[in-house]
C-alpha cells in the first residue's frame, strides 16, 4: 500500500503490526524519523529483514533502543550482513542488544561497527562473541574495547583476537592490559604476544607475567625481553626462563641476570648459561650459583668454570658437583679443587674419575680423604692412589670402609710412605687379594704393628715374592690367626733357622694344606716343642717323604693322637728303625687301618713290649701276609684278647706249624666264626689239650669236613660234655673208628668218676704222712707253698707222681 502523507505518528503507532506488514520497502524508506521513533516494540519486532535494510542510515539511527532490542533474530541475522546497516547503529542501540541478538550478528557486519559503537556493547554480549565474530574485529575496534569488556572475555575467546595492528599503534591500551586477569594473560595467543610493544609488555602486572607459559615467553624477541622491568623479570618462573633463546641470554647483562629469582635461575639450561657473558656470569653470587640446575652445571663451559673462585666453588651443591663432567673436574685448578668441602667430595661419582688428576688428588688435605665416596675409591688407578695424602703420603684418614673398597689395581700404586702411614685398623681390613697386589717395597715397609694387624685371610694373599722380603721380626711376630693364613708356598720359603724359631702355637695354627710345603730339612729342624704342638690334622697331612725326615728321637716325641692320625701311606713306608722308635703308647694308639698298612718287615720289627701293647681291635686289621711274617715267639706271645681279635682271613691262613703252636688260652679265645674259619689242615694238627679246652659253642661251629679230619686220639680228648654237643649233621662224615672214639668219649663219665675216687684215696694217704702243721691248714694252706703242690693226673691214675719231700 501507499502510505498516506497525512498519517500522524499516533496513527502510525496505532496501526500495529498489520500496518508494518503492509508497508513496502519504499514506504519504509519514505518514513520520517518521527514515524520511526513512534514505532512500538511490537511493530519493531514485526519488521522483516528487507524492511530493515530499506531504512536509511538516519532511519536506522532514529530507532529507539527498545525497538532495536525488540528486533527479531532472523531480521538481525540478515540485516547484519549489510555493512551500511551495521555502520548506522548508534552506541546506545548496540548497548541495548540482547545477548541472543549479539550471537546472530554476522562477522562482516560486526566488523562494520564503529569502534566507539562496539565499545558500547554490554560485557555480557561481548562474552558471547563467537570465534568468527572475534576474528573479524579490527585492531581499532579491539583497542576501543572497554576494560569491562576486556575483563568479560572468556579465556577461550582470547585466542581468537586479531593479531594485525595499525602501524604505529599498540593493539591494547595500558588500562586494557591491566584489566586482563591472570588467567586471560596466560591464554593470550603467541602470535598476539609476539607483537606486543614495550609499553604493552610493561603494562603487564608482575603476577600476570608469572602466568605466562614457557611457550608464550619463548616467542618474545630480544628487545621485548629486554623491555621487561626488573620486577617483571623477578616474577618469572624457572619453566619460563628455560624458554628464553640464545640471543636473549647473550643480551642479558649482569643487572638483568641478577634480577631473576634464584628459583628462576634453576630453569636455565647449560646452553643458556654458556651464552652469558663473562661479566654477567661472574656477577652471580654464591646463592645464585647454588640455584643453577644440574643440567646447567653439567655442560658448563670451561671459560665460565674458570671464573669461579674458591668461595663460589664451595657454594656449589653436592648435586651440582656430582653433575660436573670429568673434563670439568680435570680443568679445576688446585686452588679450586682444594676448596671443595667434604660434602662436595662425597658427592663425586665413579663416572667423574677421569677428572681427578693426580695433582688435584695430591692437593687434597689428608683430612678430606675420608669424604671421598667408596665408588670413587673403588675406581682409582694406581697413579691416582699414589697421589693420595700429598707430599706426606698420609692416607691414615681413609676409613676402614674406604680401604675395603680399594681395588687391587689402585693398591698396586701404594708407595712405601703410604704403607708407613697405614693404621693398624686399616691394615686389619685388607683382604687377601688386596695384600697380594702390594709391591714388595710396600710389604717390607709395613711397620711391625701394622703387619701384625693383618688378618689370617690377608696373610694368605701374600705371594712367594712378598713373603721372601718379610723381616724376621714380622714372621716371628705372626699371631696364630695369621699363621693360619700361611700357605704351603709360604712355609716352603722359610729358612730352617727361622722355622725353628717359630712358636709352637704358630706351628699348631698352620693349616694342614700349608704343611705340604715343609721340606725335609725343615722337618728335621723341628724342635721337640714344635713336634708336640702338631695337631692331628697336621700329622694326617704329612707325606711319607716328610715323615722319613724325622729322626728316631723326633718320632718318639710325637703325641699319640698325632701318631694315630698319620696317613696309611706314611705307615706303609715306616722303616724298622722308625718302628723301633715308637713307644708302647704310640703303638697302642695306632688304628687297625694303620696296622694293616705296615709292611711285614716293620710289623715283625715290633719289640715284645710294643707287640704286647697292640689291642684286639688293632690286630683285627692284621693281614695274612703280616701274620705269616710273625716269628713263632711273637705268635705264642699273642694273648687271648689279641688272638681273639684276629680276622677270620688270618685264622684261615694259619699254617700247620702255626696251628701246632697255638696255646690253650688262644684256642679258648677263638670265636665261633674264627673256629669255622680254621682250615682242615689246621684242625688236623690241633693238640689234644687244645681240643679239650674248646668251648661247646665253638665246637658247634665246626663243620662236618673239619670234624672229619680229627684223629681218634683227638676225638678221645673231648669231654663227655664236649662230645655230646655235636649234631648228627656234624658227625655224618665220621668213620667207624672216629664214631667209636666219640661214643667212648660220651660214656667216659662213670670210668672217670671211679678213677677219680681211687686218686682221692691215694691223696688222703699221702697227706697223712705230712706234719700236722703242714696238713692242718687244709688244701688252702697247701696252695701257698710250692712244695705242697702235688701233680695229679685224675684221668690217668695208673702212674701216680711221687710226693714232694716236705721241708724241715
Amino acid at each position: 500500500m501507499s502510505l498516506s502523507a497525512n498519517l500522524t505518528t499516533a496513527q502510525f503507532a496505532a496501526g500495529g503490526t498489520r500496518l508494518i506488514v503492509s508497508l513496502t520497502t519504499a514506504d519504509l524508506a519514505a518514513l520520517s524519523t518521527d514515524h520511526l521513533v513512534a514505532l512500538t516494540t511490537a511493530q519493531a519486532r514485526a519488521l522483516s529483514p528487507k524492511q530493515l535494510l530499506a531504512l536509511s542510515a538516519a532511519g536506522v539511527a532514529a530507532l529507539e533502543d527498545a525497538d532495536v532490542a525488540a528486533l527479531s533474530g532472523y531480521a538481525l541475522t540478515v540485516a547484519s550482513q549489510a555493512s551500511d546497516f551495521m555502520a548506522a547503529l548508534t552506541a546506545s542501540q548496540v548497548g541495548a542488544l540482547l545477548t541472543t541478538q549479539v550471537q546472530v550478528l554476522k562477522p562482516q557486519g560486526l566488523a562494520a561497527l564503529r569502534p566507539e559503537v562496539l565499545a558500547a556493547m554490554r560485557p555480557e554480549g561481548v562474552k558471547t562473541l563467537r570465534e568468527a565474530q572475534l576474528r573479524a574485529l579490527g585492531a581499532d575496534q579491539v583497542r576501543a574495547l572497554t576494560t569491562d569488556q576486556i575483563a568479560a572475555l572468556a579465556v577461550l575467546q582470547l585466542r581468537y583476537l586479531p593479531t594485525a595492528r595499525v602501524d604505529g599503534h599498540d593493539m591494547f591500551r595500558s588500562d586494557q592490559i591491566a584489566a586482563f586477569s591472570t588467567a586471560q594473560i596466560g591464554a593470550l595467543g603467541t602470535a598476539l604476544l609476539s607483537q606486543f610493544s614495550a609499553s604493552e609488555l610493561a603494562a603487564i602486572e608482575t603476577q600476570d607475567i608469572a602466568a605466562l607459559s614457557a611457550r608464550q615467553l619463548g616467542v618474545l624477541n630480544v628487545q621485548q625481553v629486554l623491555a621487561l622491568r626488573t620486577d617483571q623479570l623477578a616474577a618469572l618462573r624457572s619453566l619460563q626462563i628455560g624458554a628464553l633463546g640464545d640471543a636473549t641470554m647473550q643480551a642479558f647483562d649482569a643487572g638483568r641476570l641478577l634480577a631473576l629469582s634464584t628459583a628462576a635461575l634453576g630453569g636455565l639450561g647449560s646452553r643458556q648459561v654458556n651464552q652469558l657473558s663473562a661479566d654477567a656470569f661472574a656477577a652471580l653470587g654464591t646463592a645464585q650459583l647454588a640455584a643453577l640446575g644440574v643440567a646447567a652445571i653439567k655442560g658448563l663451559d670451561l671459560r665460565l668454570l674458570a671464573l669461579l673462585d674458591g668461595e663460589r666453588i664451595a657454594a656449589l651443591t653436592p648435586r651440582q658437583i656430582n653433575a660436573l663432567s670429568s673434563s670439568s673436574l680435570s680443568a679445576l685448578s688446585s686452588d679450586q679443587f682444594v676448596a671443595l668441602s667434604t660434602t662436595q667430595l662425597a658427592a663425586l661419582s665413579a663416572s667423574q674419575l677421569g677428572g681427578l688428576s693426580s695433582a688435584n688428588l695430591a692437593a687434597l688435605q689428608p683430612q678430606s680423604l675420608s669424604a671421598l665416596p667408596a665408588t670413587i675409591l673403588g675406581a682409582l688407578t694406581s697413579a691416582q692412589f699414589a697421589a693420595l695424602g700429598g707430599a706426606a703420603h698420609d692416607i691414615s684418614y681413609l676409613s676402614v670402609a674406604q680401604i675395603s673398597q680399594l681395588r687391587t689395581a689402585a693398591l698396586s700404586g701404594m708407595s712405601a710412605g703410604q704403607a708407613v702411614a697405614l693404621t693398624t685398623a686399616q691394615a686389619a681390613r685388607l683382604s687377601a687379594a688386596q695384600v697380594g697386589a702390594l709391591s714388595t717395597n710396600v710389604i717390607a715397609a709395613l711397620e711391625a704393628q701394622d703387619f701384625a694387624a693383618l688378618s689370617g685371610g690377608a696373610i694368605s694373599g701374600l705371594t712367594a715374592g712378598q713373603f721372601a722380603v718379610l723381616r724376621s721380626d714380622q714372621i716371628l711376630g705372626l699371631s696364630t690367626a695369621q699363621a693360619s693364613g700361611l700357605g704351603s708356598h709360604h712355609i716352603g720359603a722359610l729358612g730352617t733357622a727361622l722355622l725353628a724359631q717359630m712358636q709352637p702355637e704358630e706351628i699348631a695354627a698352620l693349616r694342614p694344606a700349608a704343611m705340604a710345603g715343609l721340606r725335609t730339612d725343615q722337618m728335621a729342624a723341628l724342635s721337640s716343642d714344635q713336634l708336640r704342638a702338631l695337631t692331628a690334622a697336621q700329622a694326617a697331612s704329612l707325606s711319607s717323604t716328610q715323615f722319613r725326615a724325622l729322626g728316631d728321637a723326633a718320632i718318639a716325641r710325637l703325641e699319640t693322637a698325632d701318631v694315630a692320625a698319620l696317613n696309611s701311606s706314611v705307615i706303609a713306608t715306616l722303616s724298622t728303625d722308625a718302628v723301633a722308635a715308637l713307644g708302647t703308647a704310640q703303638v697302642a694308639a695306632l688304628t687297625a687301618r694303620q696296622i694293616s698298612a705296615m709292611s711285614a718287615g716293620a710289623f715283625d720289627a715290633l719289640r715284645d713290649e710294643q707287640f704286647a701293647a697292640l689291642g684286639s681291635q688293632q690286630l683285627a686289621g692284621l693281614s695274612s701276609r703280616q701274620y705269616q711274617a710273625l716269628s713263632t715267639r711273637d705268635m705264642v706271645a699273642l694273648n687271648a684278647a689279641q688272638f681273639g681279635g684276629l680276622s677270620t682271613q688270618v685264622i684261615a691262613s694259619l699254617s700247620t706249624a702255626q696251628a701246632v703252636m697255638l696255646t690253650t688260652e688262644q684256642m679258648v679265645a677263638l670265636s665261633a666264626a674264627q673256629v669255622a674259619a680254621l682250615s682242615k689242615t689246621s684242625v688236623a694238627v690241633l693238640e689234644t689239650e687244645d681240643l679239650a679246652a674248646m668251648e661247646t659253642a665253638d665246637l658247634r661251629a665246626l663243620s662236618s669236613a673239619q670234624l672229619n679230619v680229627l684223629s681218634t686220639t683227638q676225638i678221645s680228648a673231648f669231654s663227655t660234655t664236649q662230645a655230646n654237643v655235636f649234631t648228627t649233621a656234624q658227625t655224618a662224615g665220621l668213620g667207624s673208628a672216629q664214631l667209636a672214639a666219640l661214643t667212648a668219649a660220651k660214656t667216659a663219665t662213670a670210668t672217670a668218676a671211679s678213677a677219680l675216687s681211687m686218686r682221692v684215696q691215694d691223696l688222703a694217704q699221702a697227706l697223712s704222712a705230712y706234719q700236722a702243721d703242714v696238713a692242718a691248714p687244709g688244701l688252702d694252706g697247701l696252695r701257698g707253698s710250692a712244695v705242697s703242690h702235688v701233680e695229679l693226673n685224675l684221668y690217668a691214675p695208673e702212674t701216680p707222681p711221687p710226693l714232694a719231700t716236705p721241708r724241715r
